[in-house]
């Protein structure tokens, strides 16, 4: 049996107030722990998924729009989704 890990409320604050919206072509986040992607294979490292459009070298970016290596406690995990279109 697989138990599903959800981010806290903490964590959900933390997104909501400092990345979504606030750093550029992030698109949105899962609610539930996942195993981070690193090299395009699955880790046994936790993480909080955060959606970008377009993912881009840290050397590219500004580093305002940088995402958090970790939130409160939980590594972070960015992937691209391509471009969101709300119909």
């Amino acid at each position: 049996m697989v138990l599903e890990m959800h981010i806290t409320k903490e964590q959900e604050d933390f997104i909501r107030k400092k990345i979504l919206g606030k750093k550029r072509g992030v698109a949105g986040y899962s609610k539930e722990i996942l195993p981070k992607i690193t090299g395009g294979k699955v880790t046994d490292i936790d993480s909080i998924v955060i959606y970008v459009e377009k993912k881009v070298k840290k050397k590219d970016l500004d580093p305002k729009d940088l995402v958090d290596e970790e939130i409160i406690g939980t590594k972070t995990d960015v992937r691209e989704i391509g471009k969101v279109v709300i119909e």
